[in-house]
């Protein structure tokens, strides 16, 4: 079993004590964040985060835009197309849904839902009142195939850009690409 050191790291003036991996990244963190790392030297980083809260940009597909009525709503929009993020708490399938409304012909539209891996993260902001913004980027033809590369269902796609501010933690600023990282 690798033993690992443990280093100090100050956000905010919060004291943790976390793995070496925080030490590996050291020069990451210093280009991400290089006005915020005050101090990196061995044994010791010192981050200070403005206001505790980072811009998230994602790029994602709108789930079920191929079922009821809704390939019938995406023929009639456009990339301008205004969207909006309704919460479904009392969701039978997902108590963290999050449905996609487009507003078409001067009326709100259920278009489909965020991912459910999405919705789990994102709930929690607009449960606080919080603002994710939402565009369109794309409307394009999708399609499943099987084996053979023959195509068994075609649908109009959505593709969103999402962007809201993210309470930043220790966790966020350390774990970056380090998921699945063995030590």
């Amino acid at each position: 079993m690798k033993m690992h050191n443990r280093y100090q790291v100050t956000i905010e003036g919060k004291t943790e004590l976390v793995e070496e991996f925080a030490r590996l990244h050291q020069e990451r963190l210093a280009k991400l964040y290089p006005e915020q790392v005050l101090d990196c030297q061995p044994g010791k980083i010192e981050i200070q985060m403005v206001k505790g809260k980072t811009l998230q940009e994602e790029d994602t597909r709108v789930a079920g835009v191929p079922y009821e009525n809704r390939q019938e709503l995406v023929a009639k929009m456009t990339t301008e197309t205004p969207l909006r993020l309704v919460r479904e708490p009392d969701n039978i399938y997902d108590e963290n849904a999050i449905a996609v409304h487009a507003l078409i012909e001067d009326q709100w539209c259920q278009i489909g839902y965020l991912h459910r891996w999405q919705a789990f993260r994102l709930a929690p902001l607009l449960d606080r009142g919080e603002q994710i913004d939402i565009k369109i980027r794309s409307i394009e033809k999708e399609s499943v195939e099987d084996w053979n590369g023959d195509v068994l269902h075609e649908w109009m796609g959505v593709k969103i850009k999402l962007s809201y501010l993210w309470d930043i933690s220790l966790y966020d600023v350390l774990k970056g690409e380090n998921e699945g990282q063995a030590g």
